[in-house]
């Protein structure tokens, strides 16, 4: 299985693969969101083929909270698919991911309430907004990130990655958060799940355990 997806992976990134759909004639009532979606990128799916690509889908998770959503910082707290709590396994099903923001949203505001008995209630939304945040920047964070450590990953273009992301114009905690993925990215000398390294295609067993990112250093 692991062969084939590898295969599958090298074969979409190397040719043009394509989606049929021209035999589904009721395309346009069962998935209508998609449908329109094709057309306004020019493609009708009841005329023409789809072309298809890889693409990063969710990170499933990265932030480590114990039973209570408490992070190893003091009044930080971690829910949803941000969270790795291990609910959903190493994966997360669709249809349970918004039940689980629900629940756990519940469940985070009891343990502040327990953390913090005598604390003010106000709301903070906008602590961390930064209106000078450089908007192009952004932009190219963006680029080079899906570029350089998308979903093909290779040691020597991480490295690459890390070095323009240290010339870009970014939040401290942004940048951060990025570095942090791109370093862990790089220690992993191995391919497992979502993370595939094209210098070290297969799984090697030193890294079935969790990658942890603190002050510039990935220990696994």
């Amino acid at each position: 299985m692991y062969s084939l997806s590898k295969y599958i992976r090298k074969y979409i990134m190397e040719n043009k693969v394509y989606l049929d759909l021209r035999g589904l004639n009721d395309l346009d009532r069962k998935f209508p969101h998609l449908y329109k979606a094709l057309l306004q990128v020019g493609i009708n799916p009841l005329k023409d083929v789809i072309p298809l690509s890889p693409a990063a889908h969710y990170s499933i998770g990265g932030i480590a909270v114990d039973i209570y959503y408490r992070t190893e910082i003091k009044n930080l707290y971690a829910i949803g698919e941000v969270a790795a709590t291990g609910m959903h396994g190493t994966n997360r099903l669709a249809g349970n991911s918004g039940l689980e923001c629900i629940a756990s949203g519940l469940e985070v505001v009891r343990t502040i309430i327990r953390d913090n008995p005598r604390a003010e209630r106000r709301s903070n939304a906008n602590a961390f907004y930064d209106p000078d945040i450089d908007i192009y920047g952004l932009k190219e964070l963006r680029e080079i990130m899906w570029r350089y450590v998308g979903i093909m990953r290779d040691g020597s273009i991480l490295k690459k990655a890390l070095t323009l992301i240290n010339d870009l114009s970014l939040p401290r905690q942004l940048r951060e958060l990025v570095k942090g993925i791109i370093i862990c990215a790089m220690a992993r000398e191995g391919s497992r799940g979502t993370h595939y390294r094209m210098d070290y295609p297969h799984m090697r067993r030193r890294y079935e355990a969790r990658s942890k990112y603190n002050k510039g250093m990935c220990v696994i």
